[in-house]
């Protein structure tokens, strides 16, 4: 990585200070006597930064749908500490194996296989699938001290034949030719980085739940899939026919209409709308012989409030019908399923599952995928709400994103209505950017103290199907219509706060904040920043005049740098940060004072590229120094700060952005000027 560790001079008090001048002649917030900071604002040619105190998302893990759980050290002695990742690996086409990541932080992963020389889980001969290994997730279970990993395979097309003749597949052509069938395993390691293995059904349940055989032609536990497809499919025609009996007559009418409008002709429009409304709930089928096959990808392993386990995936189809809906099933044990509790949780096209016509088909969540679910619960003033969060469009597009539904009901399966985009729906996206794409199939994890997400992003800002993890920081937060709503800071490609494994976090939201003018004082300090022009319920600080911000603590904290978040709205953005003064103490020194920043410049070059006007979001003005015991910060901002170009310069050649002095060509500053955050580094 391009980092260095950031040095910067220790004692204020060896270094030269310029004082302010007479008292009754400075402008307000700046103190007589002041000491000027040594600080690091982190703008350099090279991108280093002070990786003890920052991050930033540099896509340096190649992987795909990472699922990552957090083991504690109360948890486990051996294994606590840590995070794991889990994720599609292998990219030779084949996708025949997993690997595992551990890390402290979230940002920088340690490849356990690279590491140990043990790779995570990779099928054997006699498996029942060994291509398009997919997006596994894994569940620690404290009872036994095991940890479970679910995953998807494909039984290759020829294989598919097998369960219908018994015959073994004896070449990789002859696997590799007609239609693959994608079903999920459970496998189980003592290790978190394996290896994993199939878990050993008894031979009487292996051979009731499949009739799939390994490529050495023989049966065995491990060429058995984790359900009874037989068991599925029963439940599963339960299920869809109870939501096709309230859509099949509304439900053609719209479609019908719809086609017809497209311009198709009627017997085209009929057949095509009664599709739309009596799809079968399988992936293969063969009538001639009678089977039809749930099939089954990106399993999600859950464990409620209550200690229930529960496992989400999503059906899967390819062919004429080529989509993918959410479901979930409770668990007796990770091994055992409880058929009868199968639910539909997502259909495409529609908000909820018991809708009887579709909705959005012209917004952005006009999608005929669903998949990659991950469900989080939250408790809000003693209600606990479940938020079932799900990618949307193709893995390799661009607008591949994370969409967010909310089940206010009682039970994790019951029914989940899909957010509207201004209720917060779309949680995760790259559409608004031109330097991001495909920020999707997530996960969510927790420290014990935040949460956060961590996703995987293409490499090539322009899609694509190399992609690498990133990493940020997750809030619940109240919509304009009261309910709490998952809501992510990011996506980011800027500095951030470290994630984990640091001893300086934010501690601004522990301040008493007053300002001497602007509004939305709330928002200096309420741990957001804001992302998308679509979501108004995160609020910027705002104001048309010179301001004030005071952030007082009740006793002085060791602080070591400050970060102040610009605007999403390129119109309300600062210039700089004109003044920031902190009140500190030495007490080894036995000397109290104030240090002071002057003209804290934010990096243009990073955030705004030349020749745009339009923000990197998530952007920010950084310093950091040398700790500082400091018991108020008071920081000057002025709209009306210049920004100006050298002569002749128009906003499309404009390479950056510069205080204005003698030789600049001075423009206005901005009408009204925002903040979206400030976070203070301390302990």
């Amino acid at each position: 990585m391009r980092k260095k560790l950031v040095a910067v001079a220790a004692g204020l008090l060896s270094l030269a200070f310029a004082f302010a001048g007479c008292a009754q002649e400075l402008p307000e917030g700046q103190t007589e006597g002041a000491l000027a900071l040594p600080y690091d604002d982190m703008i350099n040619a090279e991108g280093e930064y002070d990786e003890s105190l920052f991050y930033r998302n540099e896509l340096e893990t190649e992987c795909a749908d990472p699922g990552v759980i957090y083991v504690s050290e109360e948890e486990s002695v051996e294994y606590g500490g840590w995070y794991y990742m889990y994720a599609t690996t292998d990219y030779t086409g084949w996708a025949r194996f997993y690997d595992c990541w551990r890390s402290k932080d979230l940002v920088n992963w340690e490849n356990m296989t690279e590491t140990t020389g043990v790779r995570a889980f990779e099928p054997s001969s006699d498996h029942y699938g060994f291509e398009s290994l997919w997006a596994p997730e894994v569940v620690y279970d404290g009872e036994d001290g095991k940890f479970y990993m679910f995953y998807s395979c494909n039984v290759p097309g020829s294989e598919v034949q097998n369960y219908l003749n018994g015959r073994a597949v004896q070449t990789e052509a002859e696997w590799n030719s007609n239609h693959a069938m994608p079903l999920l395993g459970l496998a189980v390691s003592d290790c978190p980085w394996g290896p994993y293995e199939p878990y050993d059904y008894d031979a009487d349940d292996s051979a009731a739940r499949s009739n799939v055989t390994g490529r050495s032609g023989e049966k065995s536990a491990a060429a058995t899939p984790l359900f009874d497809n037989d068991k599925m499919m029963e439940q599963a025609r339960k299920v869809f026919a109870e939501i096709q009996e309230a859509r099949v007559e509304s439900g053609y009418e719209y479609w019908y209409a719809e086609y017809i409008a497209e311009g198709a002709t009627e017997e085209d429009a009929k057949t095509r709308a009664e599709y739309m409304v009596s799809q079968e709930p399988y992936y293969y089928s063969d009538p001639d012989h009678g089977h039809a096959y749930f099939c089954d990808i990106d399993p999600s392993p859950y464990i409620a409030p209550d200690g229930t386990k529960y496992l989400l995936f999503n059906r899967n189809e390819t062919g004429s019908v080529g989509t993918t809906t959410v479901w979930g099933m409770k668990m007796n044990e990770w091994w055992e399923p409880d058929y009868s509790s199968l639910r539909q949780l997502t259909e495409t096209y529609y908000n909820t599952v018991d809708d009887v016509t579709p909705a959005n088909r012209n917004s952005y969540e006009e999608t005929h995928i669903n998949e990659g679910p991950f469900l989080v619960d939250y408790t809000v003033d003693g209600k606990t709400y479940y938020s079932l969060t799900f990618s949307i469009n193709n893995y390799a597009a661009k607008n591949y994103g994370v969409w967010q539904a909310i089940n206010e009901s009682e039970y994790p399966l019951g029914s989940y209505r899909k957010l509207a985009e201004e209720e917060g729906g779309r949680l995760l996206t790259a559409m608004e950017f031109t330097y991001l794409s495909g920020t999707g199939h997530h996960s969510f994890v927790s420290n014990g103290e935040e949460m956060f997400v961590v996703y995987h992003e293409h490499i090539n800002p322009n899609g694509g199907g190399q992609r690498a993890a990133a990493a940020d920081r997750v809030h619940v937060v109240q919509n304009n219509d009261g309910l709490p709503v998952l809501y992510v800071n990011g996506p980011t490609v800027g500095l951030q706060p470290k994630l984990d494994d640091t001893e300086y976090k934010n501690i601004a939201g522990e301040a008493e904040v007053s300002v001497s003018a602007g509004e939305n004082t709330g928002a200096l300090t309420d741990g957001l920043f804001t992302v998308y022009r679509f979501i108004d319920y995160v609020k910027e600080y705002q104001t048309q005049e010179r301001a004030v911000i005071t952030l007082k603590f009740a006793e002085p904290r060791e602080v070591t740098g400050i970060m102040f978040y610009n605007s999403r709205y390129f119109e309300n953005t600062f210039f700089n940060i004109a003044r920031i003064e902190f009140d500190f103490t030495d007490t080894e020194q036995n000397y109290s004072g104030t240090a002071y920043i002057e003209n804290l410049a934010f990096d243009w070059d990073r955030y705004c590229p030349p020749g745009t006007e339009s923000m990197r979001s998530g952007g920010s003005a950084v310093a950091a120094f040398s700790p500082l015991m400091v018991s108020e910060i008071r920081i000057m901002v002025d709209p009306k700060t210049s920004r100006v170009f050298e002569e002749g310069q128009t906003t499309g050649e404009l390479d950056r952005l510069v205080l204005a002095d003698d030789e600049g060509y001075v423009i206005d500053g901005v009408e009204t000027l925002s903040i979206a955050e400030i976070v203070v580094l301390g302990k």
